[in-house]
């Protein structure tokens, strides 16, 4: 029997972003191990859990903006709004929040 528990970001991260899990334990900046535990039911603590809301916040506002066909070549492609990053970059580096905000702020038609 299954008992891994669903965590916020972490399907998403994996079928939108096509992130394995070991990329996502970058992402949250934590160990792989450590993110294989929680899917069993431990629970992240509260830092940790914040890291993985802001991705799931991430991913969903990708999905709001963006057609499923061009999220995986925009996340390897260099943002000047990102100082010429890549989001995939910024991402495994723990990031989420500064994407996030980046792709909030592009889609109120602030300039960056």
């Amino acid at each position: 029997m299954d008992t891994a528990t669903a965590l916020p970001g972490v399907e998403l991260a994996r079928s939108v972003l096509g992130l394995d899990y070991g990329e996502i334990a970058r992402a949250v900046q934590a160990d792989e191990s450590t993110l294989y535990r929680w899917r069993q039911g431990r629970t992240p603590t509260a830092v940790y859990l914040s890291r993985l809301e802001r991705l799931d916040d991430l991913v969903r506002e990708i999905q709001r903006t963006m057609r499923p066909e061009a999220v995986r070549s925009w996340l390897d492609r260099s943002i000047p709004a990102l100082a010429g990053e890549t989001p995939r970059g910024m991402i495994l580096r723990g990031r989420s929040e500064t994407v996030l905000g980046m792709l909030i702020s592009l889609n109120a038609g602030f300039s960056l």
